[in-house]
């Protein structure tokens, strides 16, 4: 069985505090949230997709740390302005091997990949997750939409 974790990054300065949108870095509250949240990841993830804005490695390097265990990171440039629809090829596009993954992203993408596979409409706020499983399909490049199931 497949699992997605899917997570927004963590409360990000304000844009004036930060030379881009895309170099905003974490507050201090932020990766406290991220912190807390790393502790109730389960299942752990193999692999971590992230966009590569501050914000989101910043959120995908606290996870790391604080589960202590070797975790293979990618950062995509691409996830910055995605749309959901962007997200979900990107997970068809997985390796087999990979049985749970973490997805850090933005919203509002993230919040509308998670509504749209958990069939429920949902809002992430920093530092949200949300845990799905594929309950059909065996493969990455096989899923669609309807073979998630949110899980608790």
């Amino acid at each position: 069985m497949l699992t997605l974790i899917l997570m927004r990054h963590g409360h990000a300065v304000d844009s004036h505090q930060a030379l881009s949108d895309y170099t905003r870095g974490l507050t201090p509250e932020g990766r406290l949230a991220v912190q807390r949240q790393a502790g109730l990841l389960k299942p752990l993830p193999e692999l971590i997709i992230s966009s590569s804005a501050l914000r989101t490695t910043e959120t995908a390097g606290i996870i790391i740390s604080a589960l202590k265990t070797e975790i293979t990171l990618i950062l995509k440039p691409e996830l910055y302005h995605a749309q959901a629809d962007d997200y979900f090829e990107l997970l068809q596009t997985v390796p087999d091997k990979v049985h749970t993954l973490l997805l850090i992203g933005h919203n509002p993408s993230i919040s509308r990949l998670a509504s749209s596979l958990a069939k429920t409409n949902l809002s992430m706020a920093p530092a949200d997750t949300i845990l799905l499983k594929a309950t059909h399909a065996g493969h990455w490049a096989e899923l669609t939409s309807r073979d998630f199931q949110q899980s608790v």
